[in-house]
């Protein structure tokens, strides 16, 4: 069996791929922190999320990442289990992180 965190991630895309979306694995060449994945989802803006081990910690370089990418009106979490991932699906589900239509272009 694999290590926790990589448990939640797996499971985190294989989650978004049942939905039709994608988990896309994303790196920021040359800096540090950036969230391990991308949701991609069917009508939201993308949704950044780091995946921990249950106890585990986000490091500075993480916090700061997350911190500039928050402020620039992006969401991100971070998940540490399975039960978390199923919640945050549940909402997803139910229609919250939808986008409203442009309709002035």
């Amino acid at each position: 069996m694999g290590k926790p965190e990589t448990i939640v991630e797996d499971y985190l895309a294989l989650e978004a791929t049942k939905r039709g979306g994608r988990a896309a694995k994303i790196q920021d060449a040359g800096r540090r922190g950036c969230p391990d994945r991308m949701l991609l989802l069917n009508a939201t803006k993308p949704i950044w999320v780091e995946t921990k081990a249950k106890g585990g910690r986000l490091s500075k370089s993480q916090e700061l990442y997350r911190d500039e990418l928050k402020s620039h009106g992006h969401i991100v979490l971070t998940l540490w289990t399975i039960d978390q991932v199923d919640k945050f699906f549940r909402f997803y589900d139910e229609g919250y992180f939808r986008n409203e239509p442009i309709s002035d272009l």
